[in-house]
C-alpha cells in the first residue's frame, strides 16, 4: 500500500500509527526505512538492508538476500518518503513477489505504479464549514493543540474559534503548515495572523505549476515561514539544507564559520525552532523536515551553495577523521553510535566530493571502511571506494591505502579474485613509493585472502616480508593475528594459544576492543581442539559479548559458529545444530563466509553431534535459520542440560508448558497471549524456548509432540 499525498500532509505520521496499530499482526517484526537522506536510487537496497540489520551478500543481487531474510517472516516494511526515488520502485514489487508473508507500507507524494501496488490518498484534514462553529474539526484541533504546545496560556473557544477556522482554510488543512502557523502564535496571536495570511498568500508563489495546489500551498506556507525570519536566522535556514540526517550544534557552527557567518548562532537557531522550521532530534541534534529542507536547500545559490557544501563535507570529513580511530579503542560502541548517526550526512559529504574535490573523497571513503567492516555495510563500501579510484587514478599513498581498504571489504564478502587484483595495484605502488606502512597492510591482507584458501605457506612468507615493515599498533596486533591463525591452521596449537594470549593481553591494555574479540575468538577455537573446553568456553563467550556491544555484523556469525562447535563438543548435540543453522542464516544474509580452515575444523567438531542425531541433525539446523538472533543468543549462553524426545516436558516451567500446550492446540501466537494475559513478544520468547528444550523445529513437531 502507499500513502500518497502532498509534502506536508501527515503521510509519514499516519504510516508509523499505522504500523504501531497493527505491530501485532507482524511477530517478526515492523521495520521502517527512511529513505528521505538518500540522492542515489541504487542505495535503495543496501538502505532497506542496513534497516533489517543485513548487508550485501557476494555476486548476487541485494534484492535477493533481503528477500531471503523475509522469505519465511510476517513482517511490515515501512519505506518513508520513496517520491524522490521512483527508479527503484520496481524493487519494491520484486520483493513482494519474492516474500509472500511480506507487507509492504510505502509513503510518496507520486504513486510507485507498480504491480500489486494499492493506492490511499492522504488528503489535508477536513476544514471546517463557513457557515457553523465545528470545535471538534480536525484541522482546528490540530492548530489549537499546537498552539498550546507554544503558548500554554492558548485555549480554543467561541471567541477565537471563527479566526482559527478561517486560518485552517486558508492553510487548506495540511498539517505541516497548520504546525508552522501554530508555532507564531507566541508572537503573533491568531487575529493578527489572518490579515497576513490573506495578504501574503496571493503573492508568495514560485512552486512548479505541474505540483498539487496544496503543494505549492506549502511551499507558498514554507516561504512566508521563512520571509519572517531575520537575516542570520535565513542564511542559518539555508546552510542547515545541506546536513542530511540531522546535525549538532557545533557542526553548524562550523560550517557557518567556514561558509555563511552568523553572529549569534544560537539566537538564530532558537528562531528557527520557533517558526519550526528546525526541529530537536535525537539528544542534541537538529533536524528539518524533508519537505522544509528542500525548500532550504533552494536558497543556497551559486558560489554560496559550493562554498556551504565545501564546508559540510570538510567537518564531516573532520568527524571522521576524530571519530574512526576510536573504533578500535575502549570508546568503540560511542564512535559507533556517532557514526551511525553521521551516516547520512557522510554520503552527501562524499557525494559532493566526488564531483568537487576528488582526492578528499578518496580519503573520506578509505576512512571509513573500519565503519563499513563493522556494520556489515560492504556493499555499499566497496561501490563507494571503487567509484572514489576511478576518479583518483594518480598513484600516491592515499590510492594504496583505498586499495588496501576496497581489498579487505572484498575478503570480508568472500571475493578474493577482486581483492588479489586490488592487492596487486596496491604492492606495484606501494613498492615504487616506498610506502612501508602500505606495504605492510598489503602483504597481511594478501597472506590473510591466502589463509582464507588454505594456503599456508604463501600466507608465512607474506607475513614474513611484513615483519619489519611494521610501524603502527594495528598493524603490528593484526601481524600477530594472521601469524597466529598459520601456527592455528599448522597445528601447531600451543604456539597458536601463546600469540593469540599475547594478542588478547595486549589489546586489554591499549583498550582495542574489536581486535581483542577476534583474538579472543580464535584463542577459544584453539583451547577447543587442545581439548580445554572450560576456558575455550569463557573466552569465546566473551568474544561473543564484545561482537554484540559492537553490534559487529561480520563477528557475529563467526562467533555463533565456534560456539555450535564448542556446544557439540559440550554433549549439546541439539544446541548445536540449532546454533549452526543460525549463524548460516546470519551470515549467508550478510554476505559472511568462513574460511576454509575454519569450515573443515568446525566440520570435525560437528560431525559426532551430526551422526548421533541423524535425521534429525537436518530438522534442528533448519529450524535454527529461523531463530532471531536474541534466541540464538539465549541458546548459545544456556548451561541446562540437553533433553530428549518427550521426556523434554518435564524440563519445562509451568508457564512455557502452558503456552506449548495452547500453541499445540492450534492457537496463534496472539491468541495465547489474549488467553493468558501476556504480550505478544513473551509468548514468542516463550515458544522459543519450548521449542530449543524439546529439540524441535516448529509448530507441527511441538503438536505431535504434544500427542505423544
Amino acid at each position: 500500500m502507499t500513502l500518497i499525498g502532498p509534502g506536508g500532509s501527515g503521510k509519514t505520521r499516519l504510516a508509523l500509527e499505522l504500523a504501531r496499530a497493527a505491530a501485532d499482526d507482524f511477530p517478526d517484526g515492523v521495520h521502517v526505512v527512511d529513505l528521505a537522506p538518500l540522492a542515489d536510487p541504487e542505495l535503495v537496497p543496501p538502505t532497506i538492508a542496513q534497516g533489517l540489520g543485513l548487508s550485501g551478500p557476494l555476486n548476487r543481487p541485494l534484492v535477493g538476500a533481503i528477500a531471503d531474510f523475509l522469505r519465511d517472516r510476517r513482517a511490515l516494511l515501512l519505506l518513508d518518503n520513496f517520491e524522490h526515488l521512483l527508479v527503484a520502485a520496481p524493487l519494491v514489487a520484486e520483493l513482494l513477489s519474492l516474500t509472500p508473508s511480506l507487507r509492504v507500507l510505502v509513503t510518496s507524494r507520486a504513486p510507485l505504479r507498480v504491480s500489486g501496488e494499492q493506492e490511499l490518498s492522504v488528503p489535508p484534514l477536513s476544514l471546517p464549514a463557513e457557515d457553523r462553529l465545528d470545535l471538534e474539526n480536525e484541522a482546528v484541533q490540530l492548530f489549537a493543540q499546537r498552539a498550546a504546545a507554544v503558548l500554554p496560556a492558548f485555549t480554543l473557544d467561541e471567541g477565537n474559534l471563527p479566526i482559527v477556522a478561517s486560518i485552517a482554510r486558508r492553510l487548506d488543512g495540511l498539517p505541516l503548515a497548520l504546525e508552522l502557523a501554530a508555532a507564531r502564535v507566541r508572537v503573533l496571536p491568531p487575529a493578527a495572523m489572518l490579515p497576513r495570511l490573506q495578504r501574503a498568500l496571493p503573492l508568495l508563489v514560485g512552486g512548479p505549476r505541474d505540483l498539487p495546489e496544496r503543494q505549492q500551498t506549502l511551499r507558498r506556507t514554507i516561504e512566508w515561514s521563512r520571509a519572517l525570519l531575520g537575516e542570520e536566522a535565513g542564511r542559518l535556514f539555508a546552510v542547515c539544507s545541506v546536513f542530511r540526517g540531522g546535525c549538532e550544534l557545533e557542526q553548524l557552527e562550523a560550517v557557518c564559520a567556514a561558509a555563511l557567518p552568523v553572529s549569534d548562532l544560537l539566537a538564530a537557531v532558537e528562531e528557527l525552532m520557533e517558526q519550526s522550521l528546525l526541529l530537536r532530534a535525537k539528544g542534541a541534534r537538529y533536524s528539518m523536515l524533508e519537505t522544509v529542507r528542500e525548500f532550504a536547500a533552494e536558497q543556497l545559490e551559486g558560489s554560496e551553495a559550493a562554498a556551504v557544501r565545501d564546508a559540510h563535507a570538510a567537518a564531516i570529513g573532520e568527524l571522521c577523521q576524530e571519530v574512526v580511530p576510536g573504533l578500535f579503542g575502549p570508546e568503540a560502541r560511542s564512535c559507533l553510535e556517532r557514526l551511525d548517526l553521521e551516516r547520512d550526512n557522510v554520503r552527501a559529504a562524499l557525494d559532493w566530493l566526488q564531483g568537487n574535490d576528488r582526492q578528499a573523497g578518496l580519503a573520506l571513503a578509505a576512512l571509513m571502511t573500519e565503519f563499513w567492516e563493522l556494520r556489515g555495510d560492504f556493499t555499499e563500501g566497496r561501490a563507494r571506494l571503487r567509484a572514489a579510484l576511478g576518479a583518483v587514478p594518480a598513484p600516491g599513498p592515499l590510492r594504496v591505502d583505498a586499495l588496501n581498504s576496497a581489498a579487505s571489504l572484498a575478503i570480508d564478502q568472500g571475493d578474493l579474485e577482486d581483492a588479489r587484483h586490488l592487492l596487486a595495484e596496491s604492492l606495484r605502488l606501494g613498492q615504487e613509493l616506498d610506502y612501508r606502512r602500505g606495504l605492510a597492510t598489503v602483504l597481511i591482507w594478501s597472506a590473510r585472502a591466502d589463509l582464507w584458501e588454505g594456503r599456508i605457506e604463501a600466507a608465512v612468507r607474506l607475513l614474513a616480508e611484513a615483519a619489519p615493515l611494521l610501524k603502527d599498533p594495528v598493524s603490528e596486533v593484526r601481524w600477530r593475528h594472521f601469524s597466529g591463525l598459520v601456527a592455528f591452521y599448522s597445528q601447531s596449537l600451543e604456539e597458536a594459544r601463546d600469540l593469540f594470549e599475547r594478542g588478547v593481553e595486549h589489546c586489554r591494555q591499549i583498550g582495542w576492543r574489536r581486535l581483542e574479540g577476534s583474538s579472543l575468538t580464535l584463542l577459544g577455537a584453539v583451547l577447543g581442539e587442545l581439548g580445554d573446553l572450560e576456558r575455550a568456553e569463557e573466552a569465546l563467550e566473551s568474544a561473543f559479548a564484545i561482537a554484540l556491544e559492537l553490534d559487529d555484523h561480520w563477528m557475529i556469525p563467526l562467533q555463533l559458529s565456534r560456539l555450535a562447535g564448542l556446544a557439540a563438543l559440550r554433549g549439546r548435540s541439539r544446541s548445536a545444530m540449532r546454533l549452526w543453522g543460525a549463524a548460516a542464516a546470519y551470515g549467508d544474509i550478510r554476505g559472511f563466509r568462513l574460511p576454509r580452515a575454519e569450515l573443515d575444523q568446525l566440520a570435525g567438531w560437528l560431525e559426532p553431534a551430526r551422526r548421533a542425531l541423524g535425521p534429525e541433525a537436518s530438522r534442528l539446523v533448519a529450524s535454527g535459520r529461523k531463530l532471531t538472533l536474541g534466541a540464538a543468543t539465549e541458546l548459545a549462553l544456556s548451561r541446562e542440560p540437553e533433553t530428549r524426545g518427550p521426556s523434554g516436558w518435564g524440563s519445562l516451567t509451568a508457564r512455557e508448558r502452558e503456552v506449548a500446550e495452547l500453541v499445540a492446540s492450534g492457537l496463534t501466537n496472539r491468541q495465547v497471549a489474549g488467553r493468558l494475559f501476556l504480550s505478544v513478544r513473551t509468548v514468542e520468547t516463550h515458544v522459543d524456548r519450548v521449542l530449543g528444550k524439546l529439540g524441535l523445529g516448529n509448530r507441527t513437531q511441538l503438536a505431535a509432540s504434544a500427542r505423544d
